[in-house]
Formats: C-alpha cells, structure tokens, sequence
C-alpha cells in the first residue's frame, strides 16, 4: 500500500503519539524479539523521532538499514510474531503485540476510536484508523468451481468458518448482508458471470 523512497512495498510498523505534549523516542527499543528487546535504538538528536502529538511514525521492517534512518534490521513473519516497544533502560516493555497469520495488502492496527485491534483493507497510513474488521474469515468452498455449462447448474456452498453467514450475488460485486444469505443449493438457469 506504500512503498518506500526505494519502491519496495516492505513491512512497515506505525507509532502514533496520542498525547498533548511531544514524545521524544530517542533511546527506546524497537523488536520483534523477545530475547532481543534492544535489536534496534532510536537514534539520539533526531528530530524524525520526536513525535508531536497526533503525529504517526512510518518505521520500515524490511532488515534494509542501507535504505535510511526508519529501515530497522529485522522484517516481519508472515505467519505472525511479535513487535515490541521497549523502554530505554532496555528491560521495561512499554507496548507490544503478538499478531498471528497476515495477509498482503491487509493491514493490523489499532482503531483509535476502540483502541481494538483490527484488521484494515484500506490502511491509513500516516493517519487515524477506522472502519476495521474483527478478523477475516476464510473464503467459502464453492461447487462446482467455475466454468462453462449448457445445462442447469447446481452450486453449493460451503462455509469454512464456525458460526458465519454466507451472502451472494450475481452482479460481480463483493456481497453485503443486503444480498442473498445462502441457506440452499443455488440453480442456475440461465448464463450468467
């Protein structure tokens, strides 16, 4: 969703100051190792780490220091771990998350209405995060999968996720909850995409 000075769509961790006054970074810890809390310091004397407030920090997890002063040494697990702010004494987390699986494109952030985490197709970044989701639920199996048929076809449907509703449509459109619930086998009469 936003690539660095270098092209690269890499990882990227978001801090965000909430408060009214300013908050200077400088000695404190980025991880994503808890046996590691001091992988990597915030310089001193730079004013790119003195969060004003309401002011959000774009730090690149992508291990590619070479590439400037908010590249970190470390990128993030696809399949999940942890990302932890460490105070400067080096021993006192001061804020951390363990995130599980994560999908490209889609990004896992606090909702700065709810202080929720949540998952965003449109991520903010740079600014406020809002309308997210609880969690992404898996795609349905549908059968058959596709394709062409000169006769009526029955399709069904299979939910891979406990306690969820499957809406449909035949428009090409994401389906919303104003669409069809699929509660039967749907038959197709006619041609349609």
């Amino acid at each position: 969703y936003m690539a660095d000075n270098y092209g690269d769509y890499d990882d990227i961790i978001e801090l965000y100051n909430p408060t009214d006054g300013n908050i200077n970074l400088a000695g404190y810890y980025l991880s994503d190792d808890y046996d590691n809390l001091k992988k990597w310091v915030f310089p001193q004397n730079d004013s790119l780490f003195i969060l004003a407030p309401n002011e959000y920090l774009v730090m690149w997890a992508d291990d590619e220091i070479f590439q400037g002063i908010n590249h970190l040494p470390f990128s993030l697990n696809k399949n999940g771990e942890a990302v932890i702010l460490t105070h400067p004494n080096g021993n006192e987390i001061i804020h951390q998350i363990n995130f599980g699986y994560q999908r490209s494109n889609i990004s896992f952030g606090i909702n700065d209405q709810s202080g929720e985490w949540e998952y965003y197709i449109n991520p903010t970044i740079g600014y406020e995060n809002e309308d997210g989701f609880d969690g992404i639920l898996n795609p349905p199996s549908i059968n058959p999968s596709g394709g062409y048929s000169s006769n009526p076809t029955i399709i069904s449907l299979t939910d891979n996720n406990l306690n969820s509703d499957v809406y449909y449509n035949f428009d090409s459109q994401i389906p919303v909850e104003d669409n069809y619930l699929y509660d039967q086998e749907i038959i197709i009469n006619n041609s349609t995409v």
